[in-house]
Parts: structure tokens; C-alpha cells; sequence
């Protein structure tokens, strides 16, 4: 009974372990998918501020 007990929860833990390691490389590949999105943002932010500062320069000169 004991022999039974150890096998059944061994088989339990490979289990849980091989599903761990599932989950570990789906997180790795949603932070890298996350981390490339976040590359982009800066990218385009640094486009959109480039693009702020040439309309505030225009506009100035319309003041005048």
C-alpha cells in the first residue's frame, strides 16, 4: 500500500512538473513577445516627440 502511494503521487510529480515546464517557456515567450512590443512604443514615441518639436517650430514661425 505504501509502494502504491509512492508511485501514484511519483507519476503525479512528473506530471505537475512537465506542465511547470510548459508554463515556464510560454511566459518566457509572452515576455519576450511583451519586450519587443515595448520596443516598438519607444520607437514610435520617439517619432511622435520628433514630430511635436517640427510642429511647434512651424507654428512659431506662423506667429510672427
Amino acid at each position: 500500500s505504501g509502494l502504491v502511494v509512492i508511485i501514484v503521487s511519483a507519476f503525479l510529480f512528473m506530471q505537475s512538473s512537465d506542465k511547470l515546464t510548459n508554463m515556464t517557456e510560454t511566459s518566457r515567450e509572452a515576455l519576450v513577445v511583451f519586450a519587443e512590443n515595448v520596443d516598438g512604443v519607444n520607437a514610435s514615441l520617439k517619432n511622435l516627440n520628433t514630430a511635436i518639436k517640427k510642429y511647434d517650430i512651424i507654428l512659431k514661425s506662423y506667429q510672427y
